[in-house]
C-alpha cells in the first residue's frame, strides 16, 4: 500500500510543477487601431518534455512534447502570419516574428548534419499535421543553416545542437490553423481569454499571426492581430464580438491589460500605471465586457516605439534574366548600431558577391570598412544562397548595399503553379546585436555556447517577386493538337483508300 502511496505523491509533485497563465494585452495605435496581443504559457518548472518521466502532464498539450521529445528540439519558433506589418505607424510588434507565411527556426540535438537533416524532415511533418499547414513542404529548396542569425534564446542543454531555419512566403493563415491552436489550451475555446479568438473578426483584420515557441521547458502559444474599430470608443464585443463567459480555473493568473493613455473604462481596472490598465479576471465577475471611451478633449499619447533600425529592399532591372538587389538600413539611433542581415535566396537567383558596393547617405565613396564579418553560401541546387553581413550602421545613417544577380532559365518542371506571377523570394531580416559580441565557441560535449543579452529585436522586410523567364507552357497542348489533326487526316485518307471499292461505271 505503501508504493501506491508513494507513486501517488510522486505524480502530485508532477502536476504541481505545471503552471499556465495567459494574458491580453489590447493596445490603441496612432492610425486609430487596435493592437491585440494574446499569450498563453505554459511551464514545467523542473522538467523539459526530452525527459522520460515528463511524458506525463496535466497542462502542457502531450501531442506536441512528443513531438519535441522523439526529434530532439531544445527550441522551437513557429510562425504563420497574413499580411504586412507597419513598422513605421504601429512600432516594434510584441512577437516579432511578422514575416508574411510561414516561418520556422528550430535548434536540435544531433551528433552530425546528417541526424540533424533527418529530424529535421520529421520535425517540420509532425508540425504540419498538428496545425494543418504545408510546412511538410518546406524541403532543402527552402532550408538554410545561418550562421549568424537566430541564435538560441536561451542557453541550451548539454550536447550538440544545429539549426535548421525555413520561411514559405506563399503560406496563408485560416481557420483550419487556429482550430488546432486553440485546442492544445487546457481550457479550449470554452473559458478564459482564448474565447475571445473569434475567427470571424482575427482573420479580417489587416495583419494577424499565429506563433508557437518553446524554450527550456517553456511553451508559449501567441497570437498577435491589428484590428480596425468600428468607431473611436470601442468595446470588447465591438472589437472581437465576443465577451469572456467564464474563467479557465486551470490558470494560475488571468490578466487583461488596456493600453491607451487618456481613456475612460467601463468597468474601472484593477491598476492603472502609466496608461497601462490592467483587470484581473480572476476576481472579476462573469461575463466579463469592457468598454474604452474616449472624452472629447482627450490628447492622444502612444506608447508603441519604433525599431532602431529600418529595413528596405527591392529588386532593380527589368530583364528577366539579370538585375540587382538593393537593400538600405536606417539607423535612427544617435549611436552606432551593430547589426546581422541576413538574405536567402533560391539557388536560381545567383548573387555575385564581388559586385557588393556599399555607401553611406549620398557620400559616393565605397564604404566597406563598415563590413565587420561575412558569412555567405553559394547556391548548390537544390540548397539556397545564404548571405550574412555584420554591419556598422553610423548615428542617424542610411546605409545602401547593392548586389548584381542573375536568374537562371529552369525547366517547365521545375515551375511552380501559375509561373507567369513570379517566385516568392523569403523576407530578408535584420537583427539588432549587442555592441560587441564575443565569438561563439563550443563547450563541453559540444554544445553551441552564445553570450546572451536577452530576446534579440529583429525587423523583417517584405517579400519580393522574382519575375522569371517562364516557357510556353501551352505548347505541348498546341503540338499535340497538331500532331493529332495530321494523324487523323493521313489516316483517313490513307483508310478510305484503303477500303473504297474502285468500280468502272458505264457511261451509257
Amino acid at each position: 500500500m505503501r508504493w501506491h502511496v508513494a507513486i501517488f505523491l510522486y505524480w502530485a509533485t508532477r502536476i504541481l510543477a505545471e503552471r499556465f497563465d495567459e494574458h491580453l494585452e489590447l493596445t490603441a495605435l496612432p492610425d486609430g487601431k487596435v493592437l491585440g496581443h494574446w499569450t498563453f504559457t505554459t511551464t514545467l518548472e523542473d522538467a523539459e518534455p526530452g525527459l522520460s518521466h515528463a511524458q506525463h502532464y496535466t497542462l502542457f498539450p502531450l501531442g506536441l512534447g512528443q513531438i519535441l521529445n522523439a526529434h530532439g528540439a531544445s527550441e522551437l519558433h513557429l510562425a504563420l502570419n497574413a499580411g504586412q506589418w507597419n513598422y513605421k505607424l504601429w512600432g516594434s510588434p510584441p512577437e516579432p516574428s511578422v514575416a508574411s507565411g510561414a516561418e520556422i527556426w528550430t535548434w536540435m540535438r544531433a551528433r552530425n548534419s546528417t541526424e540533424a537533416d533527418a529530424r529535421w524532415v520529421g520535425l517540420r511533418n509532425a508540425l504540419a499535421g498538428v496545425f494543418c499547414a504545408s510546412l511538410g513542404s518546406l524541403d532543402d529548396q527552402r532550408t538554410t543553416t545561418p550562421a549568424l542569425s537566430f541564435r538560441p534564446s536561451v542557453p541550451l542543454p548539454i550536447g550538440k545542437h544545429e539549426l535548421r531555419h525555413a520561411t514559405l512566403p506563399a503560406e496563408h493563415v485560416c481557420t483550419e490553423n487556429l482550430t488546432p491552436f486553440v485546442k492544445l489550451l487546457p481550457c479550449k475555446a470554452s473559458a478564459g481569454l482564448a474565447t475571445l479568438l473569434n475567427p470571424h473578426a482575427l482573420f479580417s483584420a489587416p495583419f494577424h499571426g499565429l506563433s508557437v515557441h518553446y524554450t527550456a521547458g517553456a511553451l508559449k502559444l501567441a497570437v498577435q492581430a491589428v484590428f480596425t474599430p468600428p468607431r473611436q470608443d470601442w468595446s470588447l464585443h465591438t472589437l472581437l464580438d465576443r465577451s469572456v463567459p467564464a474563467a479557465c480555473t486551470v490558470a494560475s493568473s488571468s490578466t487583461l491589460s488596456i493600453v491607451a493613455a487618456g481613456a475612460q473604462l467601463d468597468p474601472e481596472p484593477l491598476t492603472d500605471l502609466n496608461g497601462v490598465m490592467q483587470y484581473d479576471l480572476a476576481s472579476a465577475s462573469y461575463p466579463v465586457e469592457v468598454t474604452i471611451r474616449h472624452p472629447v478633449d482627450t490628447v492622444f499619447s502612444h506608447r508603441r516605439l519604433t525599431p532602431a533600425v529600418s529595413l528596405r529592399r527591392t529588386m532593380t532591372g527589368s530583364a528577366q534574366y539579370a538585375g540587382g538587389l538593393l537593400v538600405q538600413l536606417e539607423n535612427a539611433r544617435n549611436e552606432t548600431v551593430r547589426v546581422s542581415y541576413l538574405e536567402t535566396l533560391p539557388w536560381f537567383v545567383t548573387l555575385y558577391l564581388h559586385t557588393l558596393d556599399i555607401r553611406v547617405d549620398e557620400d559616393p565613396r565605397q564604404r566597406l570598412d563598415l563590413l565587420e564579418r561575412l558569412s555567405y553560401v553559394p547556391p548548390r541546387a537544390p540548397a539556397p544562397t545564404t548571405l550574412e553581413p555584420i554591419l556598422r550602421l553610423p548615428p542617424m545613417s542610411r546605409v545602401t548595399m547593392r548586389f548584381q544577380l542573375e536568374r537562371a532559365f529552369l525547366l517547365y518542371t521545375q515551375h511552380p503553379p501559375d509561373a507567369q506571377r513570379g517566385w516568392d523570394l523569403p523576407p530578408a531580416a535584420v537583427t539588432i546585436l549587442p555592441p560587441s559580441s564575443p565569438p561563439i565557441t563550443a563547450g563541453p560535449g559540444g554544445q553551441v555556447v552564445f553570450a546572451f543579452h536577452g530576446p534579440p529585436e529583429r525587423v523583417y522586410a517584405k517579400t519580393l517577386l522574382a519575375d522569371l523567364a517562364t516557357p510556353d507552357f501551352s505548347m505541348p497542348y498546341n503540338v499535340i493538337i497538331m500532331s493529332s489533326t495530321l494523324v487523323a487526316l493521313l489516316f483517313g485518307n490513307v483508310f478510305n483508300l484503303m477500303t473504297r471499292a474502285f468500280v468502272i461505271v458505264n457511261a451509257q
